[in-house]
């Protein structure tokens, strides 16, 4: 602070009648120099002006001023610090349950047993027990055949290793090779037996084309297990009636989101029975936040215009194509025909297949013993 003009003497007297605060005074040819607070500034004015002098801020210094100044900066410097505090807090929990090599055995399987024995978001690290927890979970899913839990970073990934299968004991009991449908035989490979049909013959269903029964060296006849390879040409027909479908619209969608942190769910709205459920989380540099909305749908139907009988048609050879392929999975299908009929003013699909399939069938010997 400066001041000059008037009466300096008389100017330092009434700030100390008044129990205004100054330090460091420097009073050169009649101008004043000191320190002072904020409020004792402005306790000077009045004194000044009773000397006959006039104040002049020279520098503002100190906490108040620095706080002043950065003011709109605040903010961002207290949501750091909470964000630090935050990130701290969070780095000793677990964030993802990663789960990997699941093909047969469902992965929400995996990951409700695993939650069964400890193993969610939002634990502490400290309290996870990865060796015991995967000798637990391990004996709790007979189809896993080995499981390992490993915590990296914030996350926990567990590693699946499905089994092939309980182990069979092998069935030397003889038997025969007979045919499981009708049709003409493409390719006869005999492993063990007496072959009883050549290839391009026709079969019918249970007839013999490997015996188990083999002529020995010195003449005699012994019974083994048969075994081979048989593709046979195959037929199979599919139909499938029209029906009338349901006339309703969708009139109303009611919706319901429920907030996820880790393990904790906040609901927002009222309860429904959803017909469609979708969650989605944060990620952050392809890693999944534990922070998400779960949505929930439910649609009111009411009723509509009687459906075309051309749509009702389409569905319906849609529904008979994936009936057909459905049965015909585990065959290549060479050959295929379609044809549309009606009966009682609905269409009828009729469908004939023709496939290549593996017809061989084992058929257990009986002898007198059994």
């Amino acid at each position: 602070m400066r001041a000059s003009g008037g009466f300096p003497e008389r100017f330092l007297n009434l700030c100390s009648r008044g129990n205004i605060p100054y330090w460091d005074v420097c009073c050169t040819n009649g101008v004043v120099f000191a320190r002072t607070t904020p409020e004792g500034y402005r306790m000077m004015r009045p004194c000044a002006k009773k000397a006959g002098m006039r104040m002049k801020i020279v520098k503002k210094s100190g906490l108040p001023f620095l706080l002043s100044k950065n003011r709109v900066h605040a903010g961002l410097a207290v949501g750091a610090v909470f964000f630090i505090l935050i990130t701290a807090a969070l780095s000793g929990r677990i964030w993802t349950v990663n789960v990997t090599g699941c093909e047969t055995v469902p992965e929400e399987d995996i990951r409700e047993t695993v939650e069964r024995f400890g193993v969610y978001p939002g634990m502490r690290k400290k309290q996870l027990d990865t060796h015991t927890v995967a000798e637990e979970a391990m004996s709790a899913l007979p189809d896993v055949s080995w499981l390992s839990v490993n915590i990296v970073g914030c996350s926990v990934n567990v590693d699946v290793r499905e089994g092939v299968g309980k182990s069979v004991k092998k069935n030397d009991a003889p038997c025969d090779i007979v045919a499981a449908a009708d049709g003409q035989i493409q390719t006869l490979e005999i492993f063990s037996g007496t072959a009883m049909q050549e290839r391009n013959a026709a079969v019918l269903k249970g007839d013999t084309i490997i015996s188990g029964i083999v002529e020995n060296r010195d003449g005699g006849m012994s019974m083994r297990h048969a075994a081979g390879y048989i593709t046979a040409l195959t037929k199979h027909t599919f139909s499938t009636s029209s029906h009338s479908l349901p006339s309703r619209k969708i009139s109303d969608v009611k919706s319901r989101y429920t907030l996820l942190f880790f393990s904790l769910k906040i609901p927002i709205g009222s309860r429904i029975a959803p017909d469609f459920t979708e969650d989605r989380f944060l990620t952050l540099g392809g890693e999944k936040l534990p922070i998400g909305i779960r949505a929930e749908r439910k649609y009111i139907f009411a009723p509509a215009d009687a459906t075309d009988d051309s749509l009702s048609d389409l569905i319906t050879l849609e529904e008979h194509f994936y009936k057909s392929s459905n049965n015909l999975r585990d065959m290549l299908v060479m050959s295929r025909t379609t044809t549309e009929r009606q009966s009682d003013g609905r269409a009828v699909f009729f469908s004939e297949y023709g496939c290549l399939q593996n017809i061989g069938e084992e058929k257990k010997i009986e002898t007198e013993n059994q």
